[in-house]
């Protein structure tokens, strides 16, 4: 009611927090009727593990003859998500790693966070370190994709209120071809060339070399020149066929050993050759031009 009497307000905001710089000003129209206005950002809806928290409120306001007046008031704080970004992956080949990289903020200041990383390619979910900063952090990982395939990268942060932010974006991993190479220990040169010589009648050994960097099935066939050849499938998990999308990363190599007999006389290309369960398919030859001489 002292209309000459000036005031200052002193805000206890219930969160260990105490303002003094409330705006104090005299209504125009009633002068007995001092308003005053303040600002305050919560940093955490504590404690954790709630998704909002009530703050009690205090303001004093006093005069300048030591007069108070105190009033409380709830607030309530609502925990907000952590907001996630995800860099973009630069593809890669089967069995050659990549690296995320991603960053999050948090309005939560005062908040702590976790974070996992799904690969998007069937193995567990991954968790992950993070490098934290007020009202944010950063985070690396790496990871190898044995199968080829395009993969969905998704990050998420959780705050120590159980609220989560998360982001993905893609990753194109290409295939590897098979590499074959034929056993040429057993040649003979003839004009020049290496040449598997063989009889009529008789089964002609014929062995080669097959190495696949992706966890791959891989399928071998030998075309012999006389119309005739022979397959077989080297399974990565026998006695199941790879899915289509492997989790597992599986480089492997393996000889397949044939015989074949010839049934005439006669100068012969014989061709190795395999292909993964992608469609990669390289091939070898018994030579540079392909002999397998039967007399």
């Amino acid at each position: 009611a002292g209309v000459t009497d000036t005031h200052s307000v002193a805000i206890d905001w219930g969160d260990g927090t105490r303002g003094d710089s409330a705006v104090v000003t005299r209504d125009a129209t009633d002068p007995t009727l001092v308003r005053f206005t303040a600002s305050h950002i919560y940093v955490d809806d504590d404690p954790t593990t709630s998704s909002s928290d009530i703050y009690t409120m205090t303001m004093i306001a006093s005069d300048d003859d030591t007069g108070r007046a105190d009033e409380e008031e709830e607030i309530r704080v609502a925990d907000l998500a952590p907001v996630v970004t995800v860099g973009t992956i630069a593809g890669t080949t089967e069995n050659v790693g990549i690296t995320m990289i991603a960053s999050f903020t948090d309005a939560g200041t005062a908040d702590s966070h976790t974070a996992v990383v799904d690969w998007g390619d069937g193995t567990p979910v991954h968790p992950v370190a993070i490098a934290a900063s007020a009202g944010g952090g950063s985070l690396t990982a790496n990871h190898t994709y044995g199968d080829n395939g395009v993969f969905t990268v998704t990050v998420t942060v959780t705050d120590d209120d159980s609220l989560s932010g998360s982001d993905s974006t893609t990753v194109t991993v290409v295939n590897t071809v098979p590499m074959v190479a034929i056993d040429r220990s057993g040649t003979t040169t003839f004009d020049g060339v290496q040449t598997v010589v063989g009889s009529q009648g008789v089964p002609t050994p014929f062995s080669g070399s097959v190495s696949d960097p992706g966890s791959d099935d891989v399928t071998v066939t030998w075309a012999y020149g006389d119309a005739l050849s022979d397959s077989a499938t080297n399974l990565v998990n026998p006695p199941a066929t790879d899915p289509a999308v492997s989790p597992s990363i599986q480089p492997r190599s393996f000889t397949s050993s044939v015989t074949h007999a010839y049934a005439r006389p006669c100068l012969y290309t014989a061709t190795m050759s395999a292909v993964d369960d992608d469609g990669g398919a390289p091939r070898d030859y018994v030579a540079s031009d392909g002999r397998a001489r039967v007399s």
